[in-house]
């Protein structure tokens, strides 16, 4: 199967093997490096340190304009990395804002506000320095050629645009050039942050979701084996062959009714959840919460059940 044409593209302007899965492009001065995983998760990946390509700014005022060593330096700080995350704005990205469970910070172009969703705890005054006029272009043009994801200053300090599927609303000849003249205008327009102590607060249901779907998964695996174990040791004249209702009645009767206690479970979870709203990841960990929760409840609740009802002798 061959490589999509944006890879082809994008190797021949790094000149990189026909192969190559990791290579350099430099574009209107600007070098990134792309990597291309193929196979059934295909996707590829540009990716350059943000202190790289980050300019100072203008100072504006007069008093500032007239000192150079200031006027050379970055005006912005912030806590690093600001991990600015931008996607192409969903329905559901909208639904949450209307109801009041995310908020977003607005950059005042109409264009980029109504098509991209900007996910971050940095301030917004920085956030908008950085998202300047190139910066929301470029990330409105790399959706358009259908990347998927924008990140600036992540983890590492890296800027990265990402594209995990192929299908684009243009056509694929010259999608890789575009792209990458996009990402380069992209890397070109970034200011430079200057970097302070401390990191922003996680929201208060990342780590909790993280434990909650481990556990929820682990009990949802367990569940049926767990109960078909028992069975076969406490009831030993059940015979899935001869009368499986008389097996599996008890398992039925565990399965609605725990989903009974899982739906109310999760009800009562999103109420809980509601006093961390107000963030740009709200809904998300709301929703991870909520799931997991439900899941859970609905696992642990249809196993204790459907063992209380085999413990009672219930027959079906």
């Amino acid at each position: 199967m061959s490589d999509p044409t944006i890879v082809v593209e994008l190797r021949a302007l790094g000149n990189a093997p026909p192969d190559a899965s990791t290579f350099a492009v430099r574009r209107d001065d600007v070098g990134f490096e792309v990597t291309y995983t193929g196979g059934s998760a295909s996707s590829v990946t540009f990716r350059v340190p943000y202190d790289q390509v980050a300019r100072p700014v203008t100072i504006a005022t007069e008093a500032r304009y007239r000192d150079p060593a200031i006027r050379r330096g970055p005006i912005a700080a912030a806590v690093r990395p600001m991990q600015i995350q931008l996607s192409p704005e969903l329905h559901t990205h909208k639904d949450a804002k209307a109801a009041g469970i995310d908020v977003e910070i607005q950059t005042g172009d109409a264009v980029f506000d109504e098509t991209v969703y900007v996910d971050t705890q940095a301030p917004g005054d920085v956030v908008r320095l950085v998202l300047g006029d190139d910066v929301r272009a470029a990330v409105v043009e790399l959706f358009r050629l259908g990347f998927q994801s924008v990140e600036l200053d992540g983890e590492a300090g890296q800027v990265t645009a990402r594209c995990t599927s192929f299908v684009s609303t243009t056509d694929d000849a010259g999608r890789g050039v575009a792209a990458a003249q996009a990402f380069a205008r992209l890397a070109r327009g970034l200011p430079s942050v200057a970097p302070l102590g401390g990191e922003y607060p996680r929201h208060p249901l990342a780590g909790v979701n993280g434990a909650l779907l481990v556990l929820a998964l682990v009990v949802f695996c367990a569940a049926a084996p767990a109960y078909h174990f028992f069975v076969a040791a406490v009831r030993t004249e059940c015979s899935y062959e001869d009368a499986p209702m008389t097996c599996e009645a008890p398992a039925l009767a565990g399965l609605v009714a725990g989903a009974v206690l899982g739906g109310l479970s999760a009800f009562l979870a999103s109420l809980y959840a509601r006093r961390f709203r107000g963030r740009s990841d709200s809904s998300r960990h709301e929703a991870v919460f909520v799931f997991g929760v439900g899941l859970f409840v609905w696992c642990a609740g249809a196993l204790a059940i459907a063992i209380a009802a085999v413990l009672a002798g219930f027959q079906g």
